[in-house]
């Protein structure tokens, strides 16, 4: 009973995709998989379940410009937490 409405371009590079649970898991892995296979990003996304609204994403705005590089660096102090052992049992 779940649907999803994407529009999407090919010009503004790759979308990171991230894993959604809850009820739109379904309709929302299905699109991604779309924009994944067809190397195109997101401007609208609605799910859908019995016709009525569940999640919507929209991009109300798009720039371009130059971001300065120090946003996309490690910040001092980072220590990296890893998760694979959680809610696994002690041996």
């Amino acid at each position: 009973n779940r649907e999803a409405e994407v529009w999407v371009t090919k010009g503004l590079g790759k979308f990171p995709l991230f894993k959604m649970g809850g009820r739109q898991q379904g309709a929302a892995e299905a699109w991604q998989e779309v924009v994944k296979d067809e190397s195109a990003f997101p401007l609208s996304a609605v799910t859908r379940e019995g016709g009525k609204e569940i999640s919507k994403m929209e991009a109300t705005k798009i720039e371009k410009k130059t971001l300065d590089d120090a946003l996309f660096r490690i910040p001092d102090g980072y220590k990296k937490f890893d998760t694979s052992m959680m809610g696994r049992p002690k041996q």
